[in-house]
């Protein structure tokens, strides 16, 4: 079973469970704006810690041909993966493991004196922020079945921010699909960190769509190093 099939089993499952019930409440209206503004709240978005200030160490280190910099940030940023990866259960942490490794293979690169190329740069830099998409796409259908939709909010917004990573690296930011897909997780997540409830087929049709873009965020087309963090 591949990664996608694995995430779509698993998703299914919590959401089925977390859904179900008459307090579920409305979804949103054809008349909503696309992208509302995103909420900050007490929880996880505000205590938030990430690889990607790693990521963009390293990658400003490899402009600048700092290998050691570089070599140091890129381990750092595979040991948050897979401490990640140690805390999903079953295979759901596969993703977060393979772009650990891809990550430190480009740090021993980067020790033993030879400067990775842009393209594999780039391309470990979009597969660490799909399986960081992934991971807490699953995070936000755990907290929905535990009925917290706030923090499913803040998970939806995380995996969006990551899909938008993923997304510029890849130069695959104006593709429709995906941008539809960031735009309908936002107002979702906004409404839910607001403490609105949503219509079962309204999560799944959202999380469904999402984890689409996160399939679509390839790194096979228009790979290009950003020049900015």
């Amino acid at each position: 079973m591949s990664a996608t099939s694995r995430l779509s089993a698993l998703l299914a499952m919590v959401l089925v469970a977390g859904c179900k019930g008459p307090e579920a409440r409305v979804s949103r209206s054809d008349t909503t704006p696309a992208v509302p503004a995103v909420i900050e709240s007490p929880g996880a978005l505000a205590t938030r810690h990430e690889a990607q200030e790693s990521l963009n160490r390293a990658r400003a280190a490899f402009e600048q041909k700092q290998l050691e910099t570089m070599r140091a940030e890129l381990a750092d940023a595979a040991t948050f993966l897979r401490t990640e990866a140690q805390r999903t259960e079953g295979d759901a942490g596969v993703p977060l493991r393979l772009a650990a490794a891809e990550l430190d293979s480009l740090a021993r690169q980067a020790a033993s004196g030879a400067m990775p190329t842009a393209r594999a740069v780039d391309r470990a830099f979009i597969d660490a922020n799909r399986a960081e998409a992934r991971y807490h796409l699953l995070r936000a259908g755990g907290a929905i079945a535990n009925g917290d939709n706030a923090r499913a909010g803040e998970e939806l917004t995380m995996s969006v921010d990551h899909l938008e990573r993923a997304a510029k690296d890849a130069g695959r930011q104006a593709d429709t699909a995906i941008r539809t897909a960031i735009a309908d997780a936002r107002t979702l997540a906004s409404e839910m960190m607001k403490g609105a409830g949503a219509v079962p087929d309204e999560v799944w049709r959202v999380t469904e769509e999402l984890e689409r873009a996160i399939d679509r965020s390839t790194s096979g087309v228009g790979v290009r190093v950003r020049t900015e963090p």
